[in-house]
């Protein structure tokens, strides 16, 4: 009998099966033997499309806890998540403090500084915190002082706030029918703004309060959506013809030092967004804001709008500021069903915006009456830790608005102190309060700053 050949059988028979299980253990086909997984596959496999490569934590590794602790918390080498609980700190969550947390950037506002050439645009998505520019227009101003730039940005069509915006002159007449986030069968794609309006007699005038120097040049351009066939919009009092084939044009109607601008549509079919008001360079920053919303309500913006907006203009910074509506029960203390939700919202975001970092801002201080005294909810720092998880989870940036304001107690003192820097709904800041939140959260933003680019502060 030839044993050579039973040798040579047994080798290649028991070398098929242990490539067959290494490579389906590789692969996830099978895990369900409590045994270490020596792979003969992992030098192939290494730099295959088949690897998984953690890059960073999944929910099944941060457990939502209802207390403040950390401790069963996995975290990525080099990783800190109890960075989140940071007072005006911008955190990416690694565990030296000295790092930039948004890089791409900071090196962009870099260029824009030493240059005095390019343009950075900032999209601020939020709820009623944001409304009426207040935070955005004090960030803005100051971002544009140091950096350059001018204009208001992006102005919604219609506005319920514009009666108290002091950055823009808004006014309109003739008829508008809206839809938005809270509409069901929309017949056009919802901008990032959550609205959009169609109207066939409709006259827009709008005026950018933002400046002082009368000699800015700035440009204003309507944003609107996707027609059958060409369109006509009054501009000033004289007509304009254009071609909007895509689902988000921006069509320049006026580039001169005029800082006001009158619009008419007449065509019922064209979804109009609203009008930007910029500057050739420098900073731009919108205020996406939207009365009553959680942030889940992003999950139903179009794919086909969000790769068009990343491909033409693209977002270098995405900030997400919401949480005053996810704290409308007292006494709730779980917000474990919202961050199942927000993480893959957000995570949609990020992969139809490559181009763009986000920033998670949390919750700011609330109030509930409880007996007969006006105290914190009992929730916020839960829910807070949720959106930090979020943020972590998604490798996004994340901002505590809640301490960096003074944590427990503030919006309190804020609305019963003098002077005054919030409303008596003990949920808002007022304009004072507002700025002073801006004021913060710029001193954070400019650290960042100092850090990705290896500034003194003290030179500054």
């Amino acid at each position: 009998m030839n044993y050579n050949k039973r040798v040579v059988s047994f080798t290649l028979v028991t070398t098929c099966v242990m490539l067959a299980y290494s490579a389906a253990v590789s692969l996830g086909v099978i895990n369900q033997f409590n045994i270490e997984n020596i792979s003969i596959l992992s030098a192939v496999l290494h730099h295959g499309s088949a690897t998984k490569t953690l890059e960073t934590p999944t929910l099944a590794d941060i457990q939502p806890s209802n207390t403040d602790h950390c401790d069963s918390l996995k975290v990525l080498p080099a990783k800190n998540f109890s960075n989140y609980k940071m007072p005006r700190h911008i955190t990416a969550f690694y565990s030296d403090t000295d790092k930039a947390s948004l890089p791409a950037l900071m090196h962009k506002l870099y260029v824009l500084k030493q240059k005095k050439a390019g343009k950075v645009r900032i999209a601020w998505l939020g709820d009623s915190m944001i409304e009426g520019d207040l935070l955005t227009q004090t960030v803005r101003k100051l971002l544009q002082q140091y950096f350059g730039g001018s204009g208001v940005g992006f102005v919604p069509a219609t506005s319920v706030v514009a009666g108290f915006r002091s950055t823009v002159s808004h006014k309109w007449t003739g008829d508008w029918k809206e839809e938005n986030f809270r509409t069901s069968d929309n017949k056009a794609p919802l901008y990032l703004s959550g609205h959009t309006f169609f109207t066939n007699n409709g006259d827009l005038e709008m005026k950018d309060a933002t400046l002082h120097d009368t000699a800015t040049v700035l440009e204003k351009s309507l944003i609107c959506g996707k027609s059958n066939s060409d369109i006509t919009v009054g501009v000033n009092g004289h007509q304009e013809h254009f071609r909007t084939y895509k689902e988000i044009n921006r069509l320049v109607l006026d580039n001169s030092d005029t800082h006001g601008i009158a619009v008419a549509v007449q065509d019922a079919g064209l979804p109009v967004y609203g009008i930007s008001f910029e500057s050739k360079e420098g900073v731009i920053v919108d205020n996406y804001s939207f009365r009553g919303v959680s942030g889940l309500e992003l999950g139903k913006l179009d794919t086909a709008v969000l790769a068009d907006m990343d491909s033409d203009r693209t977002y270098d910074l995405v900030v997400l500021q919401y949480g005053a509506n996810i704290l409308y029960k007292p006494d709730d203390t779980d917000y474990s069903w919202y961050e199942k939700h927000i993480i893959q919202v957000v995570h949609r975001l990020q992969k139809l915006m490559p181009h763009s970092e986000f920033l998670v801002i949390s919750s700011a201080d609330r109030a509930f009456r409880y007996g007969d005294t006006w105290q914190t909810a009992i929730g916020i720092q839960n829910l807070i830790r949720s959106q930090a998880e979020l943020a972590y989870v998604d490798n996004t940036s994340f901002y505590n608005m809640y301490t960096s304001m003074g944590g427990s107690g503030t919006i309190v003192s804020w609305a019963d102190g003098t002077p005054q820097l919030a409303n008596k709904d003990y949920i808002h800041p007022n304009l004072k309060g507002a700025e002073r939140l801006g004021n913060m959260f710029f001193e954070a933003f400019m650290n960042d700053y100092y850090k990705a680019n290896k500034i003194n502060v003290a030179a500054n």
